[in-house]
This record gives structure tokens, sequence and C-alpha cells, in this order.
């Protein structure tokens, strides 16, 4: 696993889908009728064939529910759902928690991918601590467009907000005194404009970041020697 692959934390959204055909329906209200639990049924299978009536693997354990990373088409007399890799991690249960006659082949693929799940959350949380930057900082939404650093190898936090723009990573003392590269603020840039974000350079810290990495250039720094009123 590479710190790519740890940056990115892993499954944001799982897709699973559940039957709401009119046989469940009509179950269903039966149940809430004599005031008995509704009964759920979800579907597991690879192949989803879009038009063709859900009917091959029905589960009645959400646990044993085929769940998908991207979101496929709904297939018909289905429903589909999006929960987060938390919730997603809190629906699979630990073996020793599970009853063994539950133990399925369903269940032990999605116990596997909780597992992978969860490897990717403790090497962040190992990873985090590698870098020299208060909790402000945060993990910015496409590491894939930003280079590791070219001295410790961490792809950067950022701290954006309407007074500042700055990175951090591995390189420096400590969390408050540490390597950054730095972008014109949103606030510094409306104030030179009349009070107009119009045009404002929203990958700019991405910018200064990566050209940092190949040249070693500060291109904020340059920036502020024209412009000194910038922050």
């Amino acid at each position: 696993m590479n710190n790519l692959e740890i940056y990115k934390g892993g499954t944001k959204f799982f897709y699973y889908f559940e039957i709401v055909n009119k046989s469940r329906k009509r179950d269903n209200l039966i149940s809430e009728i004599l005031d008995e639990t509704q009964k759920k049924l979800f579907l597991n299978y690879d192949d989803i064939q879009i038009g063709t009536p859900a009917s091959r693997r029905l589960v009645d354990n959400i646990m044993h529910a085929r769940f998908y990373k991207i979101e496929p088409l709904t297939p018909d007399e289905c429903t589909s759902h999006k929960i987060s890799q938390k919730d997603f991690i809190e629906i699979i249960p630990d073996e020793n928690s599970v009853d063994k006659r539950l133990r399925n082949d369903f269940y032990y693929h999605n116990l596997e991918i909780k597992n992978g799940e969860l490897d990717i959350i403790n090497s962040w949380t190992l990873l985090r601590k590698k870098y020299k930057a208060i909790s402000a900082y945060k993990k910015v939404d496409d590491p894939e467009n930003w280079k590791p650093c070219k001295d410790c190898g961490l792809i950067p936090l950022v701290w954006s907000f309407n007074n500042g723009n700055s990175t951090a990573c591995g390189c420096g003392e400590n969390e408050y005194r540490h390597h950054s590269i730095r972008a014109e603020s949103i606030m510094s840039y409306v104030t030179r404009n009349s009070g107009s974000a119009l045009g404002y350079g929203h990958r700019e810290l991405r910018d200064n970041w990566n050209t940092w990495v190949g040249t070693a250039e500060d291109v904020f720094s340059k920036k502020k020697e024209s412009i000194p009123e910038i922050w």
C-alpha cells in the first residue's frame, strides 16, 4: 500500500440494493398490520442486468448483501442505498460476534473488504503523525494531482480559509514551525478586486506546490515581491 492509497483513505461510499417489488411491499404491509418486524431482502450477485427481474441470490441479512464501491445502474424492482465507509464498517460485524451458521462466503467476502478499509484507516493514522501540521490542515480532494514532497515524500495537507492558504508536509521542526508553500487567500484577492471573487485561482495553491516540488521556486514569495499587499 503506497502513500497515495493511504492518503485517499479507502472507499468513501458503498452502494447496495434492496428489493422493493409488489410482493415485498405487500408482505411488509401485512407485517406492519400484524405489528411484526418487516423483512428486507437484498441483492447479492455480481452481474446486474438492467431489465431483468431481481430474483437471483436474494439474502435477508444485510451483511450478506453485495456492496459496490462504484454506483452501478439500479436493477428493476430494486432501490439503491448509498452509505459511508464508516456505516459499511459498522454493518459488517467482526467474526467473533457472528453466529457460525451465518458465516457464509458472502459474509467473509464483505468482512475481507471491511478489514481492508480498516487497514487503510489505521495506516493513515500512523502516516498522519509524520506531518508537521496542526489539526486545521486537511487532506486535499484530488491527491493524485499533487506531487509528493521532494524531501519527505508526503502529499501535502492544506489549510485554506478566508485569510490563509498554505500547505504542510513532513518537513520542519514541529507542527507550528514547518515548511509551507502558500497561495493568495480568498479575502486578499477580494480586497484587491473591489469585493469580487471572480477569477480567483482556486488551483493556485496546488500549482504553487507542484512548481516548488519540480523547480524549488516559491511562486507566492515572488508574487508578493511585486504585490506586497497580498496575504
